[in-house]
């Protein structure tokens, strides 16, 4: 596989789909030598559809990001974030 991968857009490929609102999620990526660090943000509702009951959609989506870094060398960290209704403004 390509070294040259755009995170942003796989992890699109799986939000989009569970968020009420995929225009409001967030997604930053921060590579490193080794290790790929991924942010996403959404309001409250959708932070709690993307994580799913008991952690099960995030889990299933950092096990797939997983994989895709282990083909690449690189290990992929996949992070949550609860944006605030205030912060949006």
């Amino acid at each position: 596989m390509s070294n040259n991968i755009d995170y942003k857009s796989i992890i699109h490929t799986f939000v989009d789909d569970i968020s009420n609102n995929p225009d409001n999620i967030g997604i930053s990526v921060k590579e490193e030598e080794k290790n790929v660090n991924i942010d996403i943000s959404a309001d409250n509702d959708d932070i709690a559809r993307l994580i799913g009951k008991e952690g099960r959609v995030a889990n299933s989506l950092r096990e797939i990001m997983g994989v895709l870094g282990k083909d690449n060398e690189k290990f992929i960290h996949v992070h949550f974030i609860e944006r605030n209704k205030i912060e949006t403004k």
